[in-house]
């Protein structure tokens, strides 16, 4: 669990949102990359939020030990 959660919430996903959660999900495991579901949305947060307004988190936002795996 990341050390600095500051909100937690439940989410209802489509059809086709499962289904990219789950191509995510066998990206992850081909890749050898270590995360679970919570740790894979988190990043897709990060990554959309940044290819879409060009914001780029912060370095020190994210520690070297949660850094994404892209």
């Amino acid at each position: 669990m990341r050390s600095q959660i500051t909100k937690r919430f439940n989410i209802n996903l489509t059809e086709k949102e499962q289904a990219a959660l789950e191509n995510l999900k066998k990206e992850y495991a081909n890749r050898n990359w270590k995360a679970n579901t919570s740790d894979i949305i988190r990043d897709a947060i990060v990554y959309y939020s940044e290819k879409m307004t060009d914001y780029k988190i912060a370095a020190e936002a994210i520690s070297e030990e949660e850094d994404l795996p892209f």
